[in-house]
């Protein structure tokens, strides 16, 4: 055997135990990672714990406390350094960071001083901004992150850039009543009433949740009117677009009625909504009649 051919096996061999400690060493270290990640996640679970109860619940947010959310986002913090893609720490995260936002929020409206903790009152709503954004980068098809984003934007007064995240999560499902649902709601929040009214419409068009399939149970709700189907119906996302809408148009009949489906339930959820409101049934002559016609929210 010549002496390059044995050089050469040498370097081969060489290479593979090198290529063999590597791969050793990534095995041991990433669960390593792994289990250092949910420790500390399970660390900052138990030191937010309410002990008053007996589930794994927050304790309540006050100046007592607010150092304890400070110690648990240390040590989600360094959860999500171990594993920086892990979509349940980055929740979290952005969860006390908007919690912890809207309460210094709230202290400040109020008046109210607080111990503080030499962050600026919208610190912790650009920090969870900022950690959806990771996430999204994560999970851009995550209809619920492009959602919280909005609100959080809202909340920053921004608007244009809300309504940008809002639509593009109603645009990634479009059929799904929740989205639609959410994204509804957040524009009425926003006093964007032409948005709200949009998107109460599309929830009604597309929501199935009052819709009774059988029609003999259908039949047996119809003769013996049990208090169950109008809680049912009380509780769909119909109704909460009528609530939507209704809200949105300060008050405009013709509008509900115009966004009912054409079919005898939801005609039932109209009129439910209609009872609750105060609203009586139309009488001769009054097919036209417009908001000024019922009574305001």
């Amino acid at each position: 055997m010549s002496a390059d051919r044995i050089s050469l096996s040498v370097r081969m061999r060489a290479a593979y135990a090198v290529a063999g400690v590597a791969l050793v060493l990534a095995l041991s270290v990433f669960p390593v990672r792994i289990l250092l990640g949910e420790w500390r996640y399970r660390a900052a679970e138990r030191i937010l714990d309410d002990p008053a109860t007996g589930t794994l619940d927050l304790v309540d947010l006050s100046d007592a406390t607010f150092g304890t959310y400070r110690e648990a986002l240390r040590l989600i913090a360094a959860a999500r350094a171990a594993q920086p893609g892990n979509v349940r720490y980055g929740r979290a995260a952005v969860e006390l960071h908007a919690k912890l936002d809207a309460w210094k929020t709230t202290m400040a409206l109020l008046d109210a001083p607080y111990a503080g903790d030499g962050h600026a009152a919208g610190d912790d709503r650009q920090l969870a901004l900022r950690g959806i954004q990771d996430m999204i980068g994560y999970d851009p098809l995550n209809a619920h992150l492009h959602i919280a984003q909005g609100i959080l934007q809202a909340r920053a007064e921004n608007p244009a850039a809300a309504a940008a995240s809002l639509e593009r999560a109603a645009q990634l499902y479009p059929v799904n009543a929740e989205v639609r649902r959410i994204v509804s709601q957040q524009y009425l929040i926003m006093h964007e009433e032409r948005s709200a009214i949009e998107h109460a419409r599309l929830l009604a068009r597309y929501d199935d949740s009052y819709r009774t399939d059988d029609e003999h149970t259908l039949a047996q709700y119809h003769e013996q009117r049990p208090a169950a189907y109008e809680d049912r119906l009380r509780h769909s996302n119909l109704f909460l677009a009528y609530e939507i809408a209704w809200r949105a148009s300060h008050g405009d009949r013709s509008l509900l009625e115009e966004m009912t489906p054409a079919d005898e339930e939801a005609r039932e959820v109209l009129a439910v909504f209609f009872n609750m409101r105060g609203v009586g049934e139309r009488g001769p002559g009054q097919a036209g009649a417009k908001s000024s016609d019922v009574r305001r929210p």
